[in-house]
């Protein structure tokens, strides 16, 4: 029996060694030689017991040894890692939780964060409007006939200084004679009378009048003179209309009438012969 004792305290001490290399393995106790007896009971904890709660005992030794009795041990199955690893896996853990909880925190940042607007350009069309850091040198107005008239042509705009625009008109198909022609509040030119570009643009609640009047509507640009062929060409300089800020003529319409503009009347220069949106060029 001692030398059976004495051999299971050297494989439980074997084994109580390579237990201290991993970090997670369940308590266990060497099993015995075959000769020290059968393997397949549970030990309880006191190894001189010679009673088995739970089964038989197990004699050891030949015949009149005595009843010295000795349990078998049964393993238990568990994971086996190196003793290493726990540290790893800590930090693997540890990081995990920190890149988890910053995608978290940019999560509800960006649910809170209130969306700003993204800048659009306005569109051309849109009255006094130019984009941003666009001084807008040049516009035009392409002439579409109107109220059955065959009159068609091109206005031009051209910012030469901060307080001026030339006006260039070249115009054809008209009557001969002068021919009244403004700046209108409304760059539409749907209607088939112009009508929808609406009444002279003007900033001020000024009176009717021509270029060089003292007070006059923003968009009184005066007469075109045509020839005997119906074509008008004509050049000039104003001081009042400008290519943007509040008296920008970008988006609205120019009107070219059937009679002259005596500079008085609002009406006197007639039906609306052709119609075109200012845009920039």
């Amino acid at each position: 029996m001692s030398h059976c004792l004495a051999q299971r305290q050297a494989l439980d001490r074997r084994q109580e060694r390579a237990s201290a290399r991993f970090f997670r393995i369940a308590p266990t106790r060497a099993p015995l030689p075959p000769q020290c007896g059968r393997n397949n009971h549970h030990d309880d904890d006191d190894d001189n017991d010679d009673s088995d709660d739970d089964g038989d005992t197990i004699p050891i030794g030949g015949a009149g040894t005595g009843t010295a009795m000795a349990r078998a041990h049964t393993l238990e199955p568990t994971m086996i890692l190196p003793f290493d690893a726990a540290p790893s896996l800590r930090r693997i853990s540890t990081r995990l939780h920190l890149i988890t909880g910053l995608m978290l925190a940019m999560a509800l940042a960006g649910a809170c964060k209130t969306a700003e607007p993204m800048p659009t350009t306005p569109p051309t069309n849109t009255p006094g409007v130019v984009p941003d850091g666009d001084t807008a040198p040049q516009a035009k107005a392409t002439l579409q006939s109107k109220s059955g008239s065959t009159v068609t042509g091109e206005i031009r705009f051209l910012r030469i200084a901060d307080d001026k625009v030339q006006v260039i008109a070249d115009v054809h198909g008209l009557s001969p004679g002068r021919h009244g022609f403004h700046v209108h509040q409304t760059g539409d030119c749907s209607a088939q009378d112009g009508s929808s570009a609406g009444d002279h643009f003007s900033i001020t609640d000024g009176p009717h009048g021509l270029p060089d009047s003292p007070r006059r509507h923003t968009g009184d640009l005066g007469n075109l003179p045509a020839d005997e062929k119906g074509d008008a060409h004509l050049e000039f300089t104003d001081g009042l209309i400008e290519l943007q800020g509040e008296r920008s003529v970008i988006g609205r319409a120019v009107i070219v009438h059937a009679t002259v503009d005596d500079g008085k009347d609002v009406k006197s220069a007639g039906g609306r012969v052709a119609c075109g949106v200012i845009e920039m060029m």
